[in-house]
C-alpha cells in the first residue's frame, strides 16, 4: 500500500521520508519522487473509477470492498476495450 506522511508507519505501507530527512540524502529524495509518481497514478486511476461508478464517492465499509474495487476495474477495462 502507498500512503503519504499523514499515515502511521506500518510494515505493509510505503510512505515518503519526512522532508527534513530527504533533503539531506539524495537517495531518499529519489525514493520520495518515485513514490509520489506512483501515488499520483493510483489517485488518478481511482478518480476515473469514481467518475464511472458513484459508489466510490462515499465510504465503503463492507467485507466486499476489495471485490467491489476489482469488479469496477474489470468492468472499466471491458468497457474501454469495447470502445476501440
Amino acid at each position: 500500500m502507498i500512503g503519504d506522511e499523514d499515515f502511521g508507519l506500518k510494515p505493509y505501507l510505503m510512505r515518503q521520508f519526512p522532508y527534513r530527512q530527504s533533503r539531506s540524502d539524495e537517495s531518499k529524495e529519489k525514493y520520495n519522487v518515485g513514490l509520489c509518481g506512483a501515488r499520483r497514478v493510483v489517485e488518478n486511476t481511482f478518480g476515473i473509477l469514481a467518475q464511472k461508478w458513484r459508489i466510490f464517492y462515499r465510504s465503503i465499509k463492507t467485507k466486499t470492498t476489495i471485490l467491489i474495487i476489482k469488479t469496477a476495474c474489470v468492468l472499466h477495462n471491458f468497457l474501454w476495450t469495447k470502445k476501440k
